[in-house]
């Protein structure tokens, strides 16, 4: 039986910024178990959504939020259910949802201090170990703020905790949103500042856990602390899935080999040895890998498995730019952390890649 029908893929349709995976049963099940969304449906049933406001304060340079309320206040956007012919959004335009016909709209792209979360808890059952992910596919628009610092600016923030503590955070605000960066911007027709938006796809693989384990996803939307600029993400596609892949076997090997891992790479857009792959993968089914530069700064994470981009025993994952899409980095050595997985076995490899131009 492989490890994903071992897990049950299901998928969670959520619709905002924050969510939480994990709920408490007296008796740990074979599979975790999580409530959709209900955006197929137009709801948010089996959701905790959340609200409050943004001070125009900082606190030793951090932002201040108010008392989180699960009741609406007044003039507060909130979170809906979109199918893509409402809300028209500047940069761009009405936007279809990532999966089937609906996604969740979180806060709105108009200017105040709002800010909105959701979030669900699963718990981890004893077939779920080792051999599940959380996958969401997310998008954000930001209004940017000539002059706000990181905190100050609208943002949006993805958390993961497993029995309340914090073991993974994305974090994006409207200072990182560059043409750079991978994001999309425009001026506001009569405006005074500029729009951004950006999609992609957040994995956090739950390596390491045992049954009974809480997973709390939760994702988060606010507009800058002055009021002035806006804020809102849309969430959708939302997976609780096999981090093995597809077509892992339980028992495939009881130790994983160390693949083929470069040394040295020039990304200089000559067509020849500009990607750092690791290949000669075996038994692996999932990889996890993370890249620092000199003073322990990461500058890339990435996992691969069959729908990540690991197939026929390469990993293609690095393209030399800060988390792949980011300004290129500075030639220079760097060090890496591979991670390689399967149903049974763990193993961990590092060491060191000089990159030239």
């Amino acid at each position: 039986m492989t490890c994903s029908a071992r897990l049950g893929a299901f998928r969670l349709r959520l619709a905002g910024l924050l969510i939480v995976l994990a709920s408490a049963l007296s008796h740990a099940p074979a599979h975790g178990d999580a409530v959709n969304g209900g955006f197929e449906s137009g709801n948010f049933n089996g959701w905790t959504v959340e609200f409050t406001d943004v001070s125009s304060d900082l606190h030793n340079g951090k932002r201040v939020f108010g008392t989180w309320t699960t009741s609406l206040p007044e003039g507060h956007p909130g979170a809906k259910v979109i199918d893509g012919t409402e809300d028209p959004i500047h940069v761009v335009g009405s936007l279809a949802p990532y999966c089937d016909g609906f996604m969740a709209k979180i806060n709105d792209e108009f200017r105040n201090n709002h800010a909105t979360r959701i979030r669900q808890t699963i718990t981890i059952g004893s077939n779920d170990v080792n051999c599940s992910a959380i996958k969401v596919r997310w998008g954000a628009l930001l209004q940017v703020a000539q002059g706000h610092t990181d905190q100050q600016q609208a943002f949006f923030q993805i958390d993961v905790k497993v029995n309340g503590n914090a073991v993974e955070t994305f974090a994006a605000n409207a200072n990182d949103a560059t043409a750079a960066n991978g994001w999309t911007c425009v001026s506001y027709p009569g405006g005074d500042s500029t729009y951004c938006y950006k999609q992609g796809d957040f994995v956090h693989p739950l390596h390491d856990l045992s049954v009974g384990d809480n997973v709390e996803v939760i994702m988060m939307v606010a507009d800058c602390t002055e009021g002035g600029h806006g804020g809102c993400a849309f969430i959708d596609c939302v997976t609780l899935d096999a981090a093995c892949g597809r077509s892992c076997v339980p028992g495939i090997s009881s130790t994983i080999p160390q693949p083929s891992i470069p040394n040295v790479f020039t990304p200089n857009g000559d067509g020849i040895n500009d990607i750092w792959k690791i290949n000669n993968i075996q038994q692996a089914c999932f990889i996890h890998v993370e890249i620092f530069d000199r003073d322990g700064v990461r500058v890339f994470k990435g996992d691969g498995d069959q729908q990540l981009g690991y197939a026929g025993g390469t990993w293609s994952g690095w393209n030399g730019k800060l988390d792949n899409n980011g300004n290129d980095l500075p030639v220079g050595d760097y060090y890496y952390v591979v991670t390689a997985k399967n149903c049974v076995d763990t193993e961990q490899w590092t060491g060191f890649l000089s990159l030239f131009r």
